[in-house]
């Protein structure tokens, strides 16, 4: 005789609808194995054509063009070393959508058969368990604030792709030795818009004209920070803390907390990559001080991870060099 477990499949059901509302990735500055790429020497005489090019860029419209061809030649570079992500990210849409179809066209009662698979994670996404993927990676879903899932594309230990609902997109992070070569990439690309750079003078009395060396340590200080920040959440995964009558996320309560310190004055950057890169590290500084003396007369607004939730991300800002 079976036995029927009523409404076991409500939640879950509809948490994993969210996924349409996330983007593709963009593959032109996304680097994957196996991606379109000229020979390596051709490679590099574009980032020194490009390098080149943007010691002579005054105008922000013109920087922001280069600064985006810059990545698409990143990412072509750094694709020698880097995983397959496009076809881990076929894989982890074909396991969502399964996941998905099998949820809606479930019309009957489950068994206790049923649900005790379900709860072990048998054939189906489990929150924060890691799902396996045929290629060899895995797709771990994350409960978010939102009322939805974020997930993490894993392969060989390192999570290589990320979904993020509020973003409404997918993020990179590079292995290891994809961070190898964005050194040499930066290396390459740095020391030739230098040398342009002092063979050229570049004068304007506008304020709104920037230097492309300016740029470029913009971005790659905001990619830093990015970095920095992906990992210390990546930490704190999983962890979940009170909100109202809910739960959300360790980045709800940064959200929260952020919200509550720019209603008493105090400063915090922008969502932009230029704050991000120059305001970040006092930005935490900061946040982490007004968190320590809120906690004082509000300690149900601040978890007590939250402190350590700030540390990890100076320290991960001193590891990836921002400065």
């Amino acid at each position: 005789m079976s036995i029927p477990i009523l409404g076991s499949n409500k939640i879950q059901s509809s948490s994993f609808n969210n996924y349409n509302s996330i983007k593709a990735p963009n593959w032109e500055i996304i680097p994957y194995k196996g991606m379109q790429t000229p020979s390596k020497d051709e490679l590099i005489k574009q980032i020194k054509d490009l390098a080149t090019k943007s010691a002579k860029v005054v105008t922000v419209e013109d920087s922001v063009y280069v600064n985006y061809q810059e990545e698409k030649l990143s990412a072509q570079y750094l694709s020698s070393v880097s995983p397959d992500r496009k076809t881990l990210y076929k894989e982890a849409i074909q396991t969502i959508k399964g996941q998905k179809k099998n949820k809606e066209n479930f019309e009957g009662q489950k068994t206790l058969i049923d649900y005790l698979n379900e709860n072990d994670g048998t054939g189906s996404l489990k929150n924060g368990k890691p799902h396996p993927l045929s290629s060899g990676g895995s797709i771990t879903p994350i409960w978010n604030s939102r009322g939805g899932y974020d997930y993490d594309v894993s392969v060989g230990g390192n999570t290589v792709l990320s979904s993020n609902q509020g973003l409404g997109g997918w993020t990179f992070t590079m292995t290891p030795a994809e961070l190898q070569k964005q050194t040499e990439f930066n290396k390459i690309f740095d020391s030739t818009c230098n040398a342009a750079k002092r063979e050229n003078t570049i004068v304007s009395s506008n304020l709104d004209t920037i230097t492309i060396s300016e740029t470029n340590k913009t971005i790659i200080n905001s990619k830093k920070a990015q970095n920095a920040f992906s990992e210390t959440v990546s930490h704190f995964k999983g962890k979940l803390y009170p909100c109202g009558s809910g739960q959300q996320d360790i980045t709800g309560v940064m959200a929260d907390l952020t919200m509550i310190a720019q209603g008493q004055g105090i400063k915090t950057p922008l969502d932009s990559n230029f704050n991000m890169a120059t305001d970040y590290k006092s930005y935490i500084d900061n946040l982490t001080s007004f968190a320590k003396k809120l906690s004082l007369t509000r300690p149900e607004l601040v978890p007590p991870d939250f402190i350590d939730f700030c540390s990890h991300i100076k320290s991960n800002l001193t590891k990836y060099d921002y400065n």
